[in-house]
């Protein structure tokens, strides 16, 4: 999904959803308690309500406030991933018009670090994006990039959102 502040032409963060009621994970920071935009791929525009983020491992949370059931990636785990293990980025760029720049672009790369569980960088092609999800050739969220390294992109793991998780759901 695509998130912004509502504020015209302003700068917009790639993130996805997580849960069918609502969850969004993205690159922070957004303060708590904000209203954000996010835009789906089909075309709909959606409310959330920012809930945090964590400095340690710059995601922020938000909640979808509209009424509905939602579109969501399965979070899956780094755990078993291994350095050249295939990966897919898909986001948004950090600027753009939500009317006619509706999909999201892809970026192919391979894991190329690993931390135990909590840190990765890859070789995904993310400079178009902004702060993209990564995903596993199956699908699953194995992060979210956060910071670039010369030609690296490191991400935080999907294993640090399922650690947490229940922390972040209580925070409404």
């Amino acid at each position: 999904v695509r998130i912004d502040e509502g504020i015209p032409r302003g700068i917009c963060w790639s993130g996805v959803i997580v849960s069918d009621d609502g969850y969004v994970l993205s690159r922070g920071p957004f303060g708590s308690g904000k209203l954000v935009k996010v835009h789906l791929s089909d075309g709909r525009t959606v409310s959330a309500k920012t809930l945090g983020w964590s400095m340690e491992w710059v995601i922020s949370v938000s909640k979808i406030v509209d009424e509905g059931v939602w579109p969501y990636v399965e979070i899956g785990s780094t755990k078993e991933a291994r350095v050249g293990q295939p990966c897919v980025v898909i986001g948004y760029a950090p600027r753009g018009d939500t009317k006619y720049d509706r999909a999201p672009s892809v970026g192919y790369g391979a894991i190329e670090h690993l931390d135990a569980s909590n840190w990765l960088t890859t070789t995904c092609v993310v400079s178009a994006f902004q702060y993209p999800p990564i995903f596993s050739m199956d699908g699953k969220l194995l992060g979210i990039a956060v910071h670039r390294i010369d030609s690296a992109e490191v991400v935080t793991a999907a294993d640090v959102f399922t650690e947490n998780w229940m922390t972040w759901r209580r925070v409404r």
